[in-house]
């Protein structure tokens, strides 16, 4: 059964999924390309951005600066341990598999990774629903 919230997130999986077609992919190939190869879609990063905002930017900051560094963080190369982290919640950090859709999860970790400097990459859903 859907509900609003759903069907507010379905408009933007499907943006995700046609922003990202054909772009390489945010697992291990795409940890081996070359950072800053890819332009993200201006619409995919808007999206990813907000919802960065709604979820993570009371811990890590808004310029991703404060508890955990983002901003220039070497890990961030891993797309999977960045999905695995969100999913998992380590240590203090909040697990948000129960509250964020495989789609949304990759919003936030394709705009962690191509935001303050990083360049990584764009992420898939599907990425974020193999390590579930």
């Amino acid at each position: 059964m859907k509900t609003w919230s759903t069907a507010l997130i379905s408009a933007p999986a499907l943006a995700l999924s046609v922003g990202l077609a054909g772009l390489p992919r945010g697992g291990v190939a795409a940890e081996n390309a070359p950072s800053g190869d890819v332009a993200i879609p201006a619409e995919v990063h808007a999206q990813g951005e907000k919802l960065y905002k709604k979820n993570c930017r009371f811990c890590h900051g808004t310029k991703g600066t404060s508890g955990k560094r983002l901003s220039g963080n070497e890990k961030l190369v891993d797309a999977d341990y960045v999905a695995h982290v969100i999913l998992v919640g380590p240590g203090y950090m909040t697990p948000f598999a129960e509250h964020l859709s495989d789609e949304e999860i990759a919003l936030i970790v394709t705009y962690v990774r191509n935001a303050w400097g990083n360049a990584y990459g764009p992420v898939a859903a599907e990425d974020v629903a193999q390590l579930r």
